[in-house]
């Protein structure tokens, strides 16, 4: 096995470290993300449902804009879940908690606090250490229950992030842990790839 020093996540100040492991690779067919048309709001299949989204760490009153508007409107009561879990610790506001709210018979929401405040801003509000945290936790809530994770792209519309980092992470966090994945884009557009800012600028 060799290690490497490699450049940290956009809006990091950590580097990361890289392992490289030569052997033999047996092909296994585990679970993938799936690209699907359609709406995250009415995810498909026959499991339970893991809807997750992204929300900062500056207020839990989220739903005011992006994905968050819908699930407040269908599902209200998740997040007055969710600012009652704040109100008894504020310290669940902190980057890289997640919060998950049953809503139906089969359908769960994720929270997952990974966004660094919100409004107009220089550089990424996304955290992709936090959002990896996150992803895991997910990951792990998904295997107890028998679940797949649904999700819109998250962190690449408002908190600016970049959609081929959250894919690499989606895949280290969740489907390799053996959690189907599915990811919906709306039906007549096309998935638009937010430039990401140079890592420098992103640091904190």
């Amino acid at each position: 096995m060799e290690c490497v020093g490699i450049a940290p996540y956009p809006g990091s100040v950590y580097p990361r470290v890289a392992g490289l492991i030569t052997g033999t690779l047996k092909a296994e067919n585990g679970p993938t993300t799936t690209y699907l048309k359609g709406n995250a709001l009415e995810p498909r299949g026959d499991k339970q449902k893991l809807i997750v989204h992204v929300v900062n760490d500056a207020t839990p009153n989220w739903g005011g804009r992006g994905f968050a508007v819908g699930l407040k409107a269908k599902w209200p009561h998740a997040q007055r879940e969710f600012r009652n879990w704040v109100a008894q610790n504020r310290g669940h506001l902190r980057l890289g908690q997640v919060h998950i709210a049953r809503v139906s018979a089969d359908v769960l929401i994720a929270s997952m606090v990974c966004q660094k405040g919100y409004g107009p801003s220089p550089k990424p509000r996304i955290r992709y250490a936090a959002l990896h945290d996150c992803l895991a936790e997910v990951a792990g809530a998904a295997r107890r229950l028998g679940a797949a994770v649904h999700m819109p792209r998250i962190a690449s519309g408002r908190a600016v992030g970049s959609w081929f980092i959250v894919e690499e992470l989606i895949s280290s966090a969740v489907t390799d842990r053996g959690v189907p994945v599915f990811v919906y884009d709306l039906p007549q557009t096309t998935p638009v790839q937010p430039a990401q800012m140079a890592l420098e600028s992103s640091l904190e």
